[in-house]
Parts: C-alpha cells; sequence; structure tokens
C-alpha cells in the first residue's frame, strides 16, 4: 500500500511540472520583458514618457486573467519602465540641471583620480571632472573639495558612446574646471575604505611584477583595472577570444568560492564568511558589472542550502541582472554588463547541453574534461558572438584552442597572483619569493596569446560583408535551437555545417581579393588614409593614419589572409597619414617603410617612425628620386616629393599597376603641386585616384582630373568630421568631370578589384 502510495505521489509530481515549468517560463518572459523594457526605455524614451506607458503595462497586468500570456511580460515591463522614470527624477534630472552653467560647487572624491579624472558626488547626483594640471593626483576617496566648473552632458563629451558615462551612473561632465580647492577628510569614511584596500592592492601589484606588460595583465586578472594593459597585449586577446580572463567575473568569483569552502570548519560558517570575501572583493575591484553578476549568483549559490533549495543558474542570472538594473538602468547599456550576461547565458543555454550531448557519445567518454572545455568555450561564444560583432567587429576562430590552454593558467594566475599579494600586505620579503613561479605562470600565458594571436587566421574582422553575414546566420541558427526544442539533436550537425561554411568563406574571399590580379582596398580609418593592396602573396599599403588605423589595416591583411608587408609607404609624417604605424608593428611584419626626406613640423612623428624602423630592423628607405618595387602581378611606382611649399606638399605620391589597371594616391599635395606632378612625371590616365587630402577644397584640382581621367574617385574622410570634408567643391568639380564617387565615410572600407588578364 505504501508503494502504491509513493508510485501515485510520483505519478502526481510529474502531471504537475508541465505546469510549474509553464510557469517558470512565463516568469522568466516577465524578467526578459523588463531587460527589453529598460534597454528601449534608456535608448528611445524620455523618463515622461516611460512613466504613463509604465503604469498602462501595470493595469494591463493588474485586469487581465492570470492565465494570460502577456500578463508577466506586462508586468516586467511595468516595473521597469516605472523605475526607469523614478530613477531620472532622483538621479539623472539633478545631474542635468547643472549643465551648461558655470558655477561653484563643493564635491565629494568619490575615488582615487584616474588620467586626470576623477569622480565626485553632489547629494545624490554622481559627476565624473577632468583637472589636467595634476592637482587632484593626491586626492583620496572622502575628501572635499571645492571646484569653479562647467558641466556639459556626456554626450558632448564622447558623443561616439555616452553610454560609457550613463551606464556608470554618471550624468554630467566637466573638462573645464577654472578652480579647485581641496579640504582632506580627516578618516576616510567607511564606504570608501574597499576603495582604499583595492589601491594598496595595485600597489602591490606592481611592487611585485616589475615587467610592464605583465603588470598590467596581472592588475586586469586580479582587479579588472585595464587601464595599464597595453594596446598590443588588449588587441592580443581579444584576437585570441581571451578577453573575458581580463574581466573580474565569474571565474574569480567560483575560484574564491571553492578555496574558501576547502577551509575547514561548520560549512554554513565557511558559506558566511565566503559571501563576506565576495562582497568585500566585489567593492574591491570597482563593481563593475560583470563582478556585480558573479557575486549576486555567488551568494545566492550559498544561500541556496540555507533555504533547502538547489541551485538555479538561470534564475541565479536573472536576478543578478535585476538588481544591477534597480542599481542603475543605465547599466543595460554597458557593453561589459551585456558581454558578461551573454557569456554566462551561452553556458547555461547551450554549453550544458552540449556537454551532456558530447559526454554522452561512446568514443569522447573518457575524455570529459576535453568534452567540458569545449563545450563551454563554444557555448560562451554562441551568444557572445553578435556581440563582440556588433562591439568589436572580431570573430576569434583561436578562441576555443585558446581558452583550452590559457584558462587553467588563468586560474592559477588569480589564486596564486591573490594569495602573493595577501601575504605582501603582512610580510613583503615573502610574498617578493611567492611571486616566482607565478612569474612563470604570467610568461607562458603571454606566450601562449602572443603565438596564437600570430597564427594565420586567429581571428577575422566583419568588416568583410560575407563574414559579417555568416556572423549572424549563425547566431540566428544558435537562436533557432534554443527556440525550437526539436532541432537541438542535430545541433552538432549545424555547428559542423557552419564550420565547413566559414571556411569556404575565408578561402572564397582570399581568392576574390588576389586572383584577379590586385585588389585595393581604402579603409575606413576615420578621419585619416590608410589604403592596402594585394595581389597573390604580396602585399603594400600606402599610408596608416587615422582612428585605429594599425588595427584596422592589420585586420584587412588578416581577412584576406596576408601575412605580411612588402613596403609600407608613407606619404608624409601627418598625423592622419602615420599615427596607426606603431599599432600596425605590433601585428604584421613589415620588411620596409619608404618615407620622403622632408618632415616639416612633424619631425617628431618622423623621429618615432625611425626610431620604430631602428628597433625592428626594418629598411627604412628616404624617397629622393622615381622608384618601383614589385608586389605579386603588380608594381608600386613612387614619386619623389614636389618642389612645392607647406608640409603636405613635401610629400610622396604613388602609382598602382597591374598590367593596364591603375591607381594613384597623392597624398595631402594641393593642386598646384597636383600640377607640377603631372608635368613632371607626364602621368597618363588612370582608373582610379584616391581624393587628395581627403576631399579638400584645395586638391584634387581641375589640372589633375583633366591630366589622369579617373574613372571613379575614392575619397577617404571621417563622418561628421570637423575640416567638413570632402568640400562641396571637390565634390561639384568630380561630377562635372563624369568620375563616380566612393566615400570612406558614407559606404565603410571601399575595395576595388582588377581582372588583369595574362599578355
Amino acid at each position: 500500500m505504501r508503494e502504491q502510495s509513493r508510485g501515485a505521489a510520483a505519478v502526481s509530481g510529474a502531471a504537475s511540472s508541465p505546469e510549474r515549468d509553464t510557469g517558470r517560463t512565463r516568469k522568466y518572459w516577465g524578467i526578459a520583458s523588463a531587460v527589453a523594457a529598460c534597454w528601449l526605455g534608456v535608448r528611445c524614451l524620455a523618463w515622461w514618457l516611460a512613466l504613463p506607458l509604465g503604469i498602462a503595462l501595470l493595469w494591463y497586468f493588474r485586469t487581465r486573467e492570470p492565465g494570460r500570456k502577456w500578463r508577466w511580460p506586462a508586468l516586467g515591463a511595468g516595473v521597469a519602465l516605472v523605475w526607469l522614470a523614478l530613477y531620472s527624477v532622483l538621479f539623472f534630472l539633478p545631474a542635468k540641471s547643472l549643465w551648461n552653467n558655470v558655477g561653484v560647487y563643493t564635491v565629494t572624491a568619490a575615488g582615487y583620480p584616474d588620467g586626470g579624472g576623477l569622480d565626485v558626488q553632489m547629494g545624490l547626483a554622481k559627476m565624473r571632472v577632468y583637472v589636467r594640471d595634476g592637482s587632484v593626483d593626491e586626492v583620496k576617496p572622502g575628501d572635499g573639495l571645492e571646484i569653479t566648473a562647467r558641466f556639459v552632458s556626456p554626450e558632448q563629451v564622447f558623443p561616439e558612446a555616452p553610454s560609457y558615462y550613463t551606464s556608470q551612473g554618471i550624468f554630467a561632465v566637466s573638462a573645464e574646471v577654472t578652480a579647485l580647492t581641496v579640504h582632506p577628510a580627516e578618516e576616510i569614511p567607511l564606504q570608501f575604505l574597499p576603495k582604499v584596500a583595492g589601491k594598496r592592492m595595485q600597489e602591490l601589484i606592481r611592487e611585485l611584477f616589475p615587467d610592464k606588460e605583465g603588470q598590467g595583465l596581472m592588475l586586469a586578472i586580479l582587479t579588472g583595472e585595464q587601464a595599464e594593459l597595453s594596446d598590443g597585449l588588449s588587441d592580443r586577446l581579444s584576437r585570441t577570444g581571451l578577453r573575458h580572463l581580463v574581466a573580474v567575473s565569474g571565474l574569480h568569483v567560483s575560484f574564491l568560492v571553492a578555496g574558501v569552502m576547502l577551509l575547514p570548519g561548520d560549512r554554513r560558517l565557511r558559506a558566511l564568511v565566503t559571501m563576506g570575501v565576495l562582497v568585500l572583493f566585489c567593492a574591491m575591484t570597482g563593481a563593475s558589472p560583470s563582478i556585480v553578476r558573479a557575486t549576486v549568483m555567488g551568494i545566492l549559490y550559498l544561500l541556496a542550502p540555507f533555504f533547502r533549495r538547489d541551485g538555479d543558474g538561470p534564475r541565479a542570472l536573472l536576478v543578478a541582472l535585476l538588481l544591477l538594473l534597480l542599481h542603475n538602468p543605465y547599466a543595460v547599456e554597458s557593453v561589459s554588463l551585456q558581454l558578461s550576461f551573454a557569456a554566462v547565458g551561452g553556458v547555461f543555454l547551450v554549453g550544458q547541453p552540449m556537454n551532456r550531448w558530447l559526454s554522452g557519445r561512446k568514443f569522447l567518454g573518457r575524455w570529459k574534461w576535453l568534452c567540458t572545455s569545449l563545450s563551454l568555450t563554444l557555448g560562451t561564444m554562441a551568444l557572445i558572438l553578435p556581440l563582440t560583432v556588433f562591439y568589436f567587429q572580431t570573430i576569434s576562430l583561436a578562441a576555443p584552442l585558446a581558452n583550452f590552454l590559457a584558462v587553467p593558467a588563468a586560474v592559477v594566475l588569480f589564486g596564486g597572483g591573490l594569495l602573493v599579494t595577501l601575504v605582501g600586505f603582512v610580510f613583503q620579503p615573502l610574498a617578493y619569493v611567492l611571486a616566482f613561479p607565478v612569474r612563470g605562470v604570467l610568461w607562458y600565458l603571454l606566450g601562449v596569446t602572443g603565438l596564437l594571436s600570430d597564427a594565420p587566421f586567429c581571428a577575422i574582422t566583419s568588416h568583410t560583408t560575407c563574414y559579417r553575414l555568416w556572423a549572424w546566420a549563425a547566431s540566428g541558427l544558435v537562436l533557432l535551437l534554443l527556440v525550437r526544442k526539436g532541432l537541438q539533436k542535430y545541433a552538432g550537425q549545424c555547428c559542423g555545417a557552419m564550420a565547413v561554411v566559414l571556411v569556404c568563406l575565408i578561402f572564397f574571399n582570399r581568392a576574390n581579393l588576389t586572383a584577379g590580379g590586385l585588389a585595393v582596398q581604402v579603409l575606413d580609418v576615420g578621419q585619416g588614409q590608410s589604403v592596402l593592396c594585394l595581389s597573390d602573396t604580396g602585399a603594400v599599403a600606402v599610408d596608416c593614419g587615422g582612428e585605429d588605423a594599425g588595427k584596422r589595416l592589420a585586420d584587412a591583411m588578416d581577412d584576406a589572409a596576408a601575412s605580411g608587408l612588402d613596403l609600407l609607404v608613407l606619404t608624409h609624417f601627418d598625423s592622419d597619414h602615420m599615427n596607426g604605424v606603431e599599432q600596425l608593428l605590433e601585428r604584421v611584419k613589415v620588411a620596409a617603410i619608404a618615407v620622403p626626406a622632408g618632415a616639416g613640423d612633424s619631425a617628431d612623428n618622423a623621429a618615432l617612425v625611425s626610431q620604430l624602423a631602428e628597433g625592428q630592423g626594418i629598411e627604412l628607405k628616404t624617397v629622393t628620386e622615381r622608384e618601383t618595387v614589385v608586389f605579386g602581378q603588380a608594381e608600386l611606382e613612387l614619386f619623389p616629393p614636389v618642389a612645392g611649399e607647406g608640409d603636405n606638399n613635401q610629400g610622396l605620391s604613388a602609382l598602382i599597376r597591374a598590367k593596364a589597371f591603375t591607381v594613384l594616391v597623392t597624398g595631402d599635395m594641393d593642386a598646384e603641386a597636383e600640377q607640377q606632378l603631372v608635368e613632371r612625371e607626364g602621368l597618363h590616365p588612370v582608373d582610379v585616384l584616391i581624393a587628395g587630402h581627403h576631399g579638400s577644397k584645395s586638391s584634387t584640382g581641375k589640372a589633375l582630373l583633366e591630366a589622369v581621367q579617373p574613372g571613379a574617385v575614392v575619397i577617404s574622410a571621417g563622418a561628421y568630421n570637423s575640416y567638413g570634408h570632402p568640400a562641396q567643391e571637390t565634390l561639384d568639380r568630380l561630377r562635372e568631370a563624369g568620375c563616380q564617387v566612393c566615400r570612406t565615410d558614407l559606404q565603410g572600407t571601399v575595395t576595388i578589384t582588377a581582372d588583369v588578364p595574362e599578355e
């Protein structure tokens, strides 16, 4: 009889399970709706419009029948919009009232200065001030400041990404502090003590790990401070898919939890101690969205046994997200928050099911550690892929191997580095001794990162249309597999098919660029110029200046599978034509650099190029007469400067030729110098002209256009640049000459391919 009752209970439980699952799913949809409404509200709605919309949605929730499926989404969205409106009244509007007003303000330092910037508080409003004269270098948290300043909106200071400030709760910024008086606090307020401890921790790390690049990596791994990561290392981490290692998050928290829970004593007491350690660590490392998310999930995991509940990862993730948005709804725009939650969501939704599927295969049963590593890596990548494409335009192909080789080392670095730092607080000489084996692991991690980032096809970018389409298709396929349960059994086949498609696209893209004889890419580098020329296995570049020009030129070479540059030509030494050289040389092997003889007002830039070339053993050619360089099926003809006035007219010109197809680059020379070039070199008609001086009205004159008669003209200029390039006069001249005009500010990178038949 007892067994029958037990069996009946089991059947009853099974019967009620779908209802509970349905209720839980609806609540999850409610939380997802809250996040979506919050994001749309921050992006699109004024606070006074968010309030009535939120109230209307709450009224809908209250008046609908409990069984209605839109009830929970209405509740989530309604609560989010109402709270967004209230938050704006409490925090945003007080800061907005300061915009465009010069005044004297009494504020409190809310942290330590960083690069001349300092977070300050005045009542509930949080602002950031920038003081360039070093007068805030000794300010500490809790100090009182009296400043005369003019505050503006974050969008005026950082128009490309104002969410950098607003996601931190900063709604007013001042770079115009004309007077400052510091009133040191007698003692640091209690709420700022974790920041003091974090500052001391950073100082110890710098002392224990003196190597500059290793120091920056250790600071990032242990404290989340990424300001001291070198540009080269930061780029290598992104390309190898290891960027998450320097965002203090779940990896670090899980290690802390495991470490403290291994200590002897009562389990509940250890759990309480661990919660305290997590909160302290979160405060010391700056309480970024990723670490707050991991801390909340860790605490919920530790609390579950107290209430006789099993840990629920997805629910803990959503609770952490709600708490973050409760603290600051504008944090929904934080790239760090989006990447962190997408990565963990990918582990739950993709990684764990994939791990179960792989572990169930007979031929993989004994390699469970490999199955776990592979599935978690692919699960993490599945949901962050669209974000990395959108924000960083990078698709890391080396990520699975890089994570397999690097994550164990990062765990050791975090645990060993934290232990060494804690010892340093007590007895620094012992900490120096203990730091030696940690440095060995650090060198290993740097070596792995460098080796993989230099490998062919380590990463590709979404600048290439076919790669971008593949990334969106892969993201859509993952979403389809998550939504349609019946398709999940085909997940392995789908992933394999997408991998095969990507390999085919890579080879197709390379063949498309080089098989015809010559491909010329005028890269979108903002207000600057960088031109990449590819032919067979050869590659040359003309100029490397603008916004992230070195990175973008190196990315374009990766996409085309070009191993190095035969020649880098710098038409002249203005920053918008050469400021990316150092960044480029960190990633790309360059055989030679061609420069003009004179530097004019850019002597410092010329000295930098010379120093970089000498430091890396690169041949530096000073062009004083006509010279030809052959690469692949094409050749590049260099023309020395003409005898004009001004720095722009003292630059080089280049003619790229593949059989009968020609492209002319004139740098920044003006119309008078262009005419001298035509007369001296006897220029003939060309197929493509790279417009001089970014389309300035003083360049690409009638004399040049009449002489070279280009079929197409490409203008390299930045969107909404302050110079007004390209000038309307230039566009009118090009239209009158019957030229097809392409512009990087409107179309992005412009690619020209020439099908050059063999003679």
